[in-house]
């Protein structure tokens, strides 16, 4: 439900249609996690150690970078150059790629166990209302239209609306999210505005954050890849795949360079054709 935090209480209990003192029917569960799924992130194979290092490889300028260090090599050969000199330029070069490759490698690497840390916020169990009882069942077991229970030192297994508070206070520690050093205050009033930031949204508790103070019976609004944090998930994700900035414009002088390279050796081609039947120019 979009702008659930706007909408009031029995606005949000009439989207899903479900009683706030009953929760869910059986039926409406199995309906609900046809529609939507299961209360879990998607699992992301990490990619192989060699398939990161072969991909710092395949870049236009890495590859005439290579190239130079192997005509270099070739050329200090032909030229008669022996020992460790025939090695000095090619070794730099491939040093710089060697070093280049290696940031490239670790800072993918960082990307795929941010992943990895953000499920140790996931909930493993959920207090749910269904049928009219209440029960402890896997967090990922959760649809929209759940009614659930999180007490003190609970982690929050879902988006969660807040219906009533079972206690003089609520507050929750959301700081993975906002950064806010404390505990905030939630409450079950609606958020005046429909566009609002995380902060704002006080009758809203996140996925993966932990009550701190009371005690609290909200509906699940939204569940795995559509939390807050599963955006944020996605966020870093498609960020571990997009080209920054400095790799476009290093792409782009890649690819002027070998254009470049390209025009030089027909104009040096075009100059010296002349000469190639010329005998005194044959060694």
């Amino acid at each position: 439900m979009d702008a659930a935090h706007a909408a009031e209480t029995h606005e949000v209990l009439a989207h899903f249609h479900v009683d706030e003192n009953t929760g869910l029917s059986d039926s409406q569960v199995e309906q609900s996690r046809s529609i939507y799924g299961r209360n879990e992130a998607p699992k992301e194979e990490g990619t192989p150690f060699w398939k990161l290092v072969l991909k710092q490889f395949d870049d236009l300028l890495v590859k005439i970078l290579l190239v130079s260090a192997v005509v270099s090599f070739l050329l200090a050969l032909a030229n008669g150059e022996s020992g460790w000199h025939a090695f000095v330029e090619p070794a730099v070069i491939l040093l710089i790629l060697i070093a280049n490759a290696t940031v490239g490698v670790v800072t993918e690497t960082n990307a795929e166990k941010a992943l990895e840390e953000l499920k140790a916020y996931q909930a493993d169990v959920a207090t749910v209302l269904r049928n009219g009882r209440l029960a402890i069942i896997p967090a990922a077991e959760l649809v929209p239209g759940d009614i659930v229970e999180v007490a003190v030192g609970g982690k929050v297994p879902a988006d969660l609306r807040v219906l009533s508070l079972l206690s003089t206070q609520l507050r929750a520690d959301q700081s993975i999210l906002t950064g806010e050093s404390g505990s905030v205050s939630k409450t079950a009033r609606a958020t005046r505005s429909a566009v609002a930031v995380y902060q704002d949204k006080t009758c809203i508790l996140f996925a993966g954050t932990v009550v701190t103070v009371g005690r609290v019976r909200a509906i699940v609004i939204g569940h795995g890849r559509r939390t807050a944090i599963g955006k944020i998930r996605d966020a870093i994700s498609e960020s571990a795949d997009e080209m920054t900035p400095l790799k476009k414009k290093l792409d782009e002088f890649g690819t002027f360079l070998s254009k470049a390279i390209a025009v030089a050796c027909i104009l040096v081609w075009v100059i010296n054709i002349r000469n190639f039947q010329d005998p005194a120019q044959v060694v």
